[in-house]
């Protein structure tokens, strides 16, 4: 991210289901062009379900939720891309006005100012009080913890800024780690040396296609 550093932040939102308002569901199916019938047939689906709790044996009374996305649900995933669509809408028009700077994987590239993957999110911005500011009013509902490559004092400020807590150990985001210093080949040392071990004594050639899937799948 340059000499100034940048700043990244991993929301955990396992629970985000649990969350979604079915307005904000609405809003960006109309917003996206969705036929009002279509908008109709797939909110009766999430708000005409009926529930019910078995206490030690017994039903209780049948009642009904006012938000939220069923886990399991095959419609779910994709109902809760078309929810997310309207903070990505926020921070597209964020990045085109400059409040958010995103950062960049190379010279010469496009600007990343977020990435979605299944529940996580992970934000970037620059590391000034006032881009941290910025990123707090897109992610003042939701706990976030923050990793950032940046001078002591300058992480202090951020992590005040945003209510959160900087990292001394990150973890691992999809089997990678979250931050990459100048050391790239200490820091995927480890992530070759597992690779190594997996397949010392192999024969991938001699591997099935579900064998090859389990592989990549087991490092």
């Amino acid at each position: 991210m340059g000499q100034q550093g940048g700043l990244a932040l991993k929301l955990d939102m396992s629970k985000i289901y649990d969350r979604v308002e079915w307005v904000f569901l609405e809003k960006p199916m109309l917003k996206m062009g969705f036929a009002k019938s279509v908008m109709e047939l797939v909110l009766k689906c999430i708000s005409l379900v009926n529930y019910s709790i078995c206490l030690n044996g017994d039903m209780g009374e049948h009642f009904k939720l006012t938000r939220g996305l069923r886990q399991g649900d095959p419609l779910s995933p994709y109902l809760f891309l078309i929810y997310n669509e309207g903070l990505s809408s926020l921070m597209r028009s964020a990045s085109r006005e400059g409040t958010i700077k995103g950062a960049r994987v190379c010279r010469r590239r496009s600007v990343i100012t977020y990435l979605l993957f299944a529940n996580d999110c992970i934000f970037f911005g620059d590391t000034t009080n006032k881009g941290a500011q910025n990123l707090k009013v897109f992610l003042c509902e939701y706990e976030i913890c923050s990793g950032s490559n940046i001078s002591e004092r300058r992480k202090e400020q951020i992590a005040n800024i945003l209510e959160v807590r900087t990292s001394r150990n990150p973890q691992k985001y999809l089997g990678l780690p979250n931050m990459v210093g100048r050391d790239k080949k200490r820091t995927f040392k480890i992530l070759k040396d597992g690779v190594l071990s997996k397949i010392n004594g192999w024969s991938t050639r001699h591997l099935s296609h579900g064998g090859n899937e389990v592989f990549i799948k087991s490092i």
